[in-house]
């Protein structure tokens, strides 16, 4: 997804951290093969690839992070949406060619025709963009939802390893620490780029996530 992962985990027994690792690494390689848009057979790839034209089976992580992304471009009234493709490529980003100067007002009107999450239709495991050149970019929630909705924490239940091993799991611009069983953990966690931190806050028991944070 154009971007890198850092997975730290803490514990006593190396067997199970170990088969836990590489429980992630497959997690996060899966999903780098069905989410990203560098991928060419990826689900996001054929579906920018068919813009316009037909539907395109996609799986169920797929369909479900393209339901979270329509539900959050309605909740934010399209400040977040994920069809913002074309103009993140105007910018020279995601594989876009750089442009000698910023793309102008015209330019602009012109890309905007193709975006906006009404484009972005979804029907029984199948998805459609319905203008041509329009394309999906998931860079603002496939983090989050590798991190947190698939959960890197899954494999902690399934190797039996949850009340021991916390969890630090992290992108350039996205964090995820699980908590597990036991006393609560405090955390600092400071918005943006500021570098002043929050009160802290004590959680248990639960997956803590955040974008373009910094958490001590």
């Amino acid at each position: 997804m154009g971007t890198v992962a850092t997975l730290t985990v803490s514990g006593d027994d190396t067997r199970r951290i170990k088969e836990y690792a590489s429980a992630c690494r497959r997690i996060l390689s899966d999903l780098e093969g069905t989410f990203s848009i560098f991928v060419p057979a990826s689900d996001i790839s054929r579906l920018n690839l068919a813009a316009g034209r037909e539907w395109v089976p996609v799986s169920a992580h797929t369909q479900r992070i393209l339901e979270l992304s329509i539900f959050y471009s309605r909740l934010s009234g399209g400040c977040f949406d994920v069809t913002v493709g074309p103009l993140v490529k105007a910018w020279g980003f995601s594989g876009g060619k750089r442009p000698d100067k910023p793309p102008d007002a015209e330019i602009i009107r012109q890309i905007m025709k193709r975006v906006g999450w009404e484009h972005l239709a979804l029907s029984n495991n199948a998805a459609r963009l319905d203008a041509a050149a329009a394309s999906v970019d998931l860079g603002g929630i496939a983090k989050g939802y590798a991190v947190e909705t698939e959960g890197l924490t899954k494999p902690l239940f399934v190797l039996g390893v949850s009340k021991s091993m916390p969890l630090l799991a992290q992108a350039p611009c996205s964090h995820a620490l699980f908590i597990p069983d036991g006393q609560p953990v405090r955390i600092l966690v400071t918005p943006g780029f500021s570098r002043q931190f929050t009160p802290e806050r004590a959680f248990a028991d639960k997956i803590v996530g955040t974008e373009c944070a910094d958490v001590r």
